[in-house]
């Protein structure tokens, strides 16, 4: 996954759309810069606390539960889902 194609860029992209490192906030900016990183889990820690902190549409979910699943965190793929659905009722 460590094209810019990724699903955790797409998700990214989405929860972050036309935001630049130096004028976003902290958050933002650790999200931008870590993706690139090839530390997956601390990716989706803080695509989870941005997605906690505002709310996002349901395609951020769905990425981020196709990502879960291409590096095989099944229980995160499952909760990801789980707001998916959750962001869809909404």
């Amino acid at each position: 996954m460590a094209s810019r194609e990724s699903p955790l860029h797409e998700a990214a992209r989405l929860c972050l759309p036309g935001i630049h490192p130096e004028e976003s906030t902290v958050s933002d900016a650790q999200v931008l810069e870590c993706l690139g990183d090839e530390d997956w889990e601390t990716d989706f820690v803080l695509l989870e606390e941005l997605g906690d902190a505002r709310p996002q549409p349901p395609e951020f979910w769905g990425l981020l539960a196709r990502a879960a699943r291409l590096v095989w965190l099944r229980e995160d793929a499952d909760w990801y889902e789980w707001r998916h659905s959750q962001a869809v009722r909404s």
